[in-house]
């Protein structure tokens, strides 16, 4: 049983995010002739997932039952039938950033990448790839940047498509004279989630995120802090059974907290970690799932927290190639025990800016 089509695959959004900032967002304000910038990057890395196939933890689940005649609902224990496996894996990047000034104050920002991850030990059907598309208009302010972006990201999973992504978002970042911040930014991004209709065709989710974070630099270490406020608002219905549900038991609220320190050794090496945390409140109990078995089952939320540590360090061999590998360690616990689940990851990877 796999665990959520909301966490999974895993944020691979994050991951070309990374890439692309690693090579600017292009250029810095100014003449258009001289400051027009067009860069790009390829990466490969080789891991190891301890659940590649995103495998719940939980050994039985208890799925309810609605009698056609009307009966009470029951709950029978049912074995988990899928295991966590494990699996070697191979993944690239290739990605692009064009920069144009618009004026002294402004610059259209264009980026886009893709990624595609393949699993080894037969895990075909747990392969997954990202298309990210972004459009950006930067502005110049006194005491600060604002930033216009219109998102795409299409995510597919097992070779088949998972969902298409839109959001349009709006974030400030200045620098400050704070005693614990050099730089302060604020984000809000709102958008619609449209699932394929293989995979869900009665429901999809609009998600609203607020995010706040702040950065510090001392000596050679960069401390980053982020908190993150946001909404999945589920739309549609889901007929179970002979039973039609609104989709409001798929809607939530969570809080997502965030901690990086980075160690610059030296110009070319850097040592890094981070700790994350997020805690989810579903609004309607879950109809699919009980805990415990037996008639008139007990319904629960599926509220939940994820915790993920992560270690790395990366080394810049010139201003083209690089190198890094990291470390990773989540654990994700739910009022359902269907939901639960652990991840462990490793991973080696090189990335060349062309």
């Amino acid at each position: 049983v796999l665990v959520s089509d909301q966490e999974i695959p895993e944020n691979v959004e994050i991951r070309i995010l990374s890439y692309l900032d690693a090579i600017e967002r292009g250029s810095n304000f100014g003449d258009p002739e001289k400051a027009e910038t067009l860069k790009g990057f390829v990466s490969l890395a080789t891991g190891y997932d301890s659940n590649a196939n995103s495998a719940s933890s939980a050994d039985f689940i208890y799925p309810v039952f609605f009698p056609a005649d009307g009966g009470d609902p029951f709950t029978i224990r049912t074995d988990n039938g899928t295991d966590e496996e494990s699996a070697a894996y191979v993944a690239y990047q290739v990605g692009a950033a064009y920069a144009k000034p618009l004026g002294e104050r402004s610059v259209l920002d264009l980026r886009v990448a893709g990624q595609k991850r393949k699993n080894g030990n037969d895990l075909t059907y747990a392969d997954h790839g990202a298309t990210f598309v972004e459009v950006a208009n930067r502005w110049r302010f006194e005491k600060g940047i604002a930033m216009f972006s219109l998102r795409y990201t299409g995510l597919t999973f097992g070779g088949e498509s998972l969902y298409d992504n839109v959001q349009l978002g709006v974030s400030w970042a200045q620098p400050v004279n704070w005693q614990f911040a050099d730089t302060i930014n604020t984000s809000l991004s709102t958008g619609t989630i449209r699932y394929a209709a293989e995979v869900n065709e009665s429901r999809d989710i609009d998600p609203t995120v607020l995010g706040f974070g702040l950065s510090k630099q001392v000596e050679q270490f960069v401390h980053s802090a982020s908190l993150n406020y946001g909404m999945d608002e589920a739309v549609g219905e889901q007929t179970f059974q002979n039973t039609t549900y609104t989709a409001d038991w798929f809607s939530r609220n969570y809080w997502a907290l965030g901690y990086s320190v980075s160690y610059l050794y030296d110009a070319k090496t850097s040592l890094f970690a981070g700790l994350s945390y997020q805690t989810s409140s579903y609004d309607e109990e879950d109809p699919n799932f009980a805990d415990g078995s037996g008639p008139n089952p007990a319904i629960k939320k599926r509220d939940g927290d994820q915790t993920t540590l992560v270690f790395g360090a990366g080394y810049a061999y010139n201003k083209s190639l690089s190198f890094k590998g990291t470390i990773s360690l989540t654990e994700t616990t739910s009022d359902i025990d269907l939901f639960e689940y652990s991840r462990n990851k490793l991973e080696v990877g090189a990335s060349y800016q062309l």
